[in-house]
Order: C-alpha cells, then sequence, then structure tokens
C-alpha cells in the first residue's frame, strides 16, 4: 500500500491525476499503466493472495476458539464434534465479518483502518510481552485481564471514540483534533498509547493481587543481569554486520530519521 501511493505521488498530473479518494490509487494505477495481459496477472495475484489470507486467518481463529475454549469447557468431546464446531466457529466468524464490513467506510481510508485496528490490538500484545520480559511477578492472570479489558476499551474507541475522547480532554488537550464540524476527538496513536498505559496498569494490578507465577515456568525467560552478560558475551568478537544489537540500533536510528523527516 505505502509503495503504489508513493509512485502516485511521484507521477506528474497529466499522466496520472491525483485521486481524492487513497483506496482508488492502486487500482488507478494498475488499470491506467499495466498492459492488460499484466493487469490480469496482477489482479489474479491479488485475488489469490486474498483468498489465502482469509482463509487462512478463519482457520486460525476456528482452531483457536474450538482449541483453547470449546475443548477446555467441554473436554469430552470427540475429534468429529470438535471438527464440527470448529466448522460453525467458521460460519459465526465469516456472518460478524459481513455485518462488519459496511462500517469500513466510515474511515478515511483502507489503510488508515487497518492501522487503526492494529493500533487497538498491539497495546495489550506489548503491554504483556514488556512486562513477561522484564518482570517476575508478572502471571497469566494479569495477562488475561489486560487483553479483557483492552480489547472492550478497544471496541468502544472504535464505536464511540468521540465521546471517550471527551474524557481526556482535560488531562492530555495536546492531543485534542477538532475537525470542521467542531467534534473533538483523538488520533488512533494517541489512543494506543493510552491503551498501552492501561493494559500495562491492569497486568500490573491484576498480577500483584494474584499469586506470583512458578519459578520454575518463568526460568530463562525473564531478562535478568546475568542474561545479558551471557549475550555479550556470545556476541564478543562478532563483525558489526553480525551482531544483532548493532544492526538493531542502525535500523531504530533510520526509522527515527524517517519519522522526524516526514512530520
Amino acid at each position: 500500500m505505502v509503495l503504489p501511493g508513493a509512485m502516485a505521488l511521484a507521477m506528474p498530473e497529466e499522466i496520472f491525476p491525483h485521486l481524492d479518494n487513497p483506496d482508488l490509487v492502486y487500482p488507478a494505477l494498475v488499470f491506467n499503466l499495466l498492459p492488460t495481459v499484466l493487469k490480469g496477472l496482477v489482479l489474479a495475484g491479488l485475488l489469490a493472495a486474498m483468498s489465502s489470507s482469509i482463509s487462512a486467518t478463519l482457520n486460525s481463529a476456528s482452531t483457536l476458539i474450538t482449541m483453547d475454549f470449546i475443548s477446555k469447557f467441554k473436554p469430552d468431546m470427540t475429534s468429529k464434534q470438535l471438527v464440527r464446531a470448529g466448522q460453525l466457529a467458521t460460519i459465526v466468524l465469516v456472518v460478524l465479518a459481513a455485518l462488519w464490513a459496511p462500517r469500513i467506510k466510515e474511515f478515511d481510508s483502507l489503510f488508515k483502518y487497518l492501522q487503526q485496528v492494529l493500533a487497538y490490538i498491539a497495546p495489550p500484545v506489548v503491554a504483556a510481552f514488556f512486562l513477561g520480559l522484564f518482570w517476575k511477578r508478572a502471571n497469566g492472570n494479569g495477562a488475561f485481564y489486560g487483553f479483557v479489558i483492552s480489547a472492550l476499551l478497544a471496541i468502544l474507541y472504535i464505536t464511540n471514540s468521540d465521546a471517550i475522547s471527551q474524557s481526556f480532554l482535560g488531562i492530555i488537550p495536546g492531543w485534542v483534533l477538532v475537525d470542521d464540524q467542531g467534534v473533538h476527538s483523538i488520533h488512533f496513536l494517541h489512543q494506543a498509547f493510552i491503551l498501552f498505559i492501561i493494559a500495562l496498569m491492569v497486568i500490573v494490578g491484576i498480577s500483584l493481587a494474584t499469586a506470583p507465577p512458578e519459578q520454575e515456568k518463568i526460568q530463562n525467560f525473564v531478562y535478568t543481569r546475568k542474561v545479558f552478560d551471557e549475550d555479550t558475551a556470545s556476541l564478543k568478537g562478532l563483525v558489526w554486520y553480525k551482531n544483532y544489537r548493532i544492526i538493531g540500533m542502525i535500523l531504530l536510528i533510520i526509522t527515527a530519521i524517517l519519522v522526524f523527516a516526514w512530520i
């Protein structure tokens, strides 16, 4: 999505007129610039990629529902019954996706929709991963309730973001955006940061209120000074382009330069 948009912006307007709808950039590039034979190949590849992604997502989601939820509540189910449960879960997911699809048009563009949904999904995962990596007291209960509460807040953000944004006006006024109709809102990247902080607090609170995890389960999974020293010793003597720490810092610097260059 990024590369076709960049190519469209770089083209002269007399060759490729700039479109008001960002979702039309890619199809306009395909139909205006490619010969007929390549148009068919590109569309066939696009449909194949979409079909593959949808089938993989539905298969993974139905498997998760069947094995992580249904089989736990009904452990005596046979393999045939589990397969049927997975099929019914797939049907329910398809119906829910079809009911949700019309709401996508309410977003400015498909790319913004994808980025916004990712901004609502990623914060609790990052919070649980961060605490689990550096804090021995974090447990599964905290992570579970952090995911649940963050998911509920994400749903509220999507369905009623303006009302929620009003509750933060006095706390973070610099993050508030006002559109032409005078409606107040918070940019979805700032909303992601709020969800991250809330997920952190929920995970910490629930973890402290419940029993700590067994030390045998978290051994060698929590990043400590000992692990850092052992890792440093293993990297000693490597050339810079094989040292993941140096490569990681280079990528962070390049990312920061690109981000601040476009602000």
